[in-house]
């Protein structure tokens, strides 16, 4: 029997090419769903491989930089991280006797094109210091091959797998701001190279002994060296002998100084700013005092020791103790303390007499009662009266 004119031998036929193209679009299908999981699970690592290399790179630098926004402003934190690592583990451990964030400041240059700017956030500093990511749009197109059905029908295999794939990793995200660092390098100023880089004489004690000698000569005194390597007057002018003793002493940090500064400025070496600094303050004395003009120069000199020692004491009354405990109000009280036992040392010095072991030790009784008294146990005691005595090493005659 014929149905709709179609002998049996044909529907017999179409029956085939039917069951035949609905196994090949069975087979188009598959395939295509295994190119949808293949592609989205590509696409899925690669986009979470690259926010969590993100993460990461964000969570390794806030933990780098969170102690040091303890301890520096945050333009300086910024300088900081754009040194090398050695510079920076260098520069933090030099200024950590500094107290104070500001203070820290005034070894960096002033960025003037940062005035009447927003500062720079945590967030920004962050982010410009990890390297750039950008979550690129991605391309669906291609990766899926289409069955002939989507080609009869025009339909488009990618928006499967863009469905897939952002149901697993959710929106782009937005790019982050980066804010350019360049403005933060080479930021040390010149005293902030001196306090890092450059070193203390290393001759201090042997070149207040001879300064002594010379200021001594150019009063008309005359010394010998000992057989303890001290020295001894031969001309019985005691007085005058103290008298430049205090001056090489009070001279002494100008020394240390400008071989430091040398190092820096003039890049010298150590021995070589030592020579130079040393031949420019011989030329100093010699251009201050007569070779015999000795009355006129014991004034000079006495007058000299006075001012420095003035002025030293106005600059100390300045300068904080840095291992106080407390609040600002009690930290006060304590360093106007400490400065008053330093006042009487200076008193003592600016009469040109002798400071004794027993004065000196009667001052450092005197400091520790007054940080006893604040609270202060053993071990703080110890860490403040090690600060007082540098501070008032060079007012002794020993």
């Amino acid at each position: 029997m014929a149905f709709l004119g179609l002998s049996g031998d044909t529907l017999t036929f179409l029956g085939g090419v039917a069951e035949g193209t609905s196994k090949t679009l069975s087979r188009q299908i598959a395939a295509q769903q295994d190119a949808i999981k293949e592609a989205s699970s590509t696409m899925i690592r690669s986009r979470l491989a690259g926010r969590k290399k993100y993460d990461e790179n964000i969570e390794d630098i806030t933990k780098e930089i969170k102690p040091l926004l303890a301890q520096f402003n945050i333009n300086d934190v910024a300088s900081l991280m754009k040194m090398p690592v050695n510079q920076r583990n260098l520069v933090v451990k030099q200024l950590a006797t500094v107290d104070g964030k500001d203070a820290r400041s005034t070894f960096f240059k002033t960025l003037n094109q940062f005035k009447n700017t927003t500062a720079l956030t945590e967030s920004e500093l962050i982010n410009s210091l990890v390297p750039a990511y950008k979550e690129s749009k991605m391309n669906f197109k291609g990766l899926v091959p289409r069955t002939f059905a989507d080609v009869l029908f025009d339909q488009d295999p990618s928006n499967q797998l863009e469905s897939r794939v952002k149901l697993n990793v959710g929106a782009d995200r937005n790019n982050v701001n980066r804010t350019d660092l360049s403005s933060y390098n080479n930021r040390l100023n010149v005293e902030g190279k001196i306090k890092i880089f450059s070193k203390d004489a290393s001759d201090m004690v042997g070149y207040t002994k001879n300064l002594q000698a010379t200021i001594f000569a150019f009063m008309g005194g005359t010394k010998v060296q000992n057989m303890a390597g001290g020295f001894r007057d031969e001309e019985l002018k005691q007085g005058d002998l103290l008298v430049a003793g205090n001056l090489a002493r009070l001279y002494a940090p100008l020394y240390n100084r400008r071989v430091r500064e040398l190092q820096v400025v003039k890049e010298m070496s150590l021995k070589e700013a030592e020579s130079f600094a040393k031949s420019e303050f011989a030329s100093s004395l010699a251009n201050k005092f007569s070779s015999d003009d000795y009355v006129g120069n014991n004034a000079k000199i006495r007058a000299m020791t006075g001012q420095i020692l003035k002025t030293s004491m106005d600059v100390g009354n300045t300068q904080e103790y840095k291992f106080l405990k407390g609040d600002a109000r009690v930290k006060t009280s304590i360093n106007l303390q400490l400065l008053g036992v330093e006042k009487m040392i200076y008193d003592r010095m600016k009469e040109n007499t002798l400071i004794p072991d027993t004065f000196y030790n009667a001052m450092k009784s005197r400091v520790r009662k007054i940080l006893s008294v604040a609270g202060y146990n053993e071990e703080q005691i110890i860490v403040v009266q090690k600060e007082f005595a540098k501070r008032v090493a060079l007012l002794r005659t020993d």
